[in-house]
C-alpha cells in the first residue's frame, strides 16, 4: 500500500511541480519520506487531480463572485486565489483574485503569473478547500466588521446575505443571538482593542460582560461600580474569556 502511494505521488509530481516554488517542492518531497510521509504523498496526488480538473482561462469568466477559487497562494500579507489556470501550461497567465499587503479595498481580479509569485516566495496553501470568491470575501469581511457574541466572542458578518457556518440561518439585520444563546453586539473589530472585561454573574448561565477596558488596572478600578460578585476576566483573541492571566 505504501509503495503504491509512493508511486502515485511520483507520477503526480510533474503536474504539480509548475505550481510550487522550488523550495516548497523540495520541502514536500523531503517530508514525503519522513514521519508525515503519507500526508505529503497523498497531497501530491490530490493536488495533481485538482490541478488537472480545474477550469482553464475564460471558463469561469461569467460567474463573477460565484467563480470557484481552486488554489490559494500566500506570502506576508499578500494572498492570491486562483480561479482559472492558464490554458497553455497552467501557470504563466492564470486568473484569480489578488489581495496585496492585506488591502481588501484595493483587491481585484486579474491575470496572475503563478511562476512569478512562487519565485518571489509565495507558497501554495496545502490546507485550502476550494470555495467561491463570495465565500472568501465574506470570511475576510468578518475581520473588519460584524456582530460579536458578548460571551463566546464569535463573530457573524454584516450584510453578506447569508449565514456563516455555525450561525443561525436568519438575515443579518434580524440576527440577535449567537448559537451559544447569548446576545450579539455590533463591533467594528473582531479583536477587541479592550481585552480586559468586567463580567457579571461569572460562571453562570447569566454571565455577561458589563464593560471592557484597555488595561487590567482600569478594569479592576471599575469593579466598585459593577454588580456584587462581578469579576475581571481577559478576552483572548478567539473570544474566550479567562481568569488565567
Amino acid at each position: 500500500m505504501e509503495h503504491s502511494l509512493m508511486m502515485q505521488a511520483v507520477l503526480a509530481v510533474p503536474t504539480v511541480r509548475p505550481f510550487l516554488s522550488n523550495t516548497q517542492l523540495l520541502v514536500m518531497s523531503h517530508a514525503g519520506g519522513g514521519e508525515e510521509g503519507p500526508f505529503f504523498l497523498q497531497k501530491f496526488i490530490d493536488l495533481a487531480q485538482q490541478i488537472a480538473a480545474m477550469p482553464k482561462t475564460y471558463e469561469q469568466e461569467d460567474k463573477g463572485d460565484q467563480a470557484t477559487a481552486h488554489l490559494h497562494y500566500f506570502v506576508g500579507g499578500c494572498d492570491w486565489y486562483i480561479t482559472e489556470k492558464d490554458v497553455d501550461g497552467g501557470v504563466q497567465q492564470a486568473y484569480g483574485y489578488a489581495i496585496i499587503n492585506g488591502d481588501d479595498e484595493m483587491a481585484e481580479c486579474g491575470y496572475i503569473c503563478i511562476e512569478e509569485i512562487t519565485r518571489c516566495g509565495a507558497e501554495l496553501d496545502l490546507h485550502f478547500t476550494p470555495c467561491t470568491l463570495a465565500e472568501i470575501k465574506a470570511k475576510r469581511a468578518i475581520k473588519a466588521t460584524g456582530y460579536q457574541c458578548k460571551r463566546c466572542g464569535g463573530v457573524a458578518p454584516v450584510g453578506v446575505g447569508y449565514a456563516v457556518t455555525g450561525w443561525r440561518g436568519v438575515p443579518d439585520e434580524a440576527r440577535t443571538a449567537c448559537d451559544c444563546g447569548h446576545s450579539l453586539k455590533a463591533t467594528s473589530e473582531v479583536h477587541n482593542p479592550n481585552p480586559w472585561v468586567v463580567v457579571t454573574n461569572p460562571g453562570t448561565d447569566k454571565e455577561d460582560i458589563w464593560a471592557d477596558f484597555p488595561t487590567h488596572r482600569a478594569a479592576v478600578a471599575a469593579l466598585a461600580d459593577a454588580e456584587e460578585g462581578a469579576d475581571v476576566m481577559k478576552r483572548l483573541d478567539d473570544g474566550t474569556l479567562t481568569t488565567e492571566f
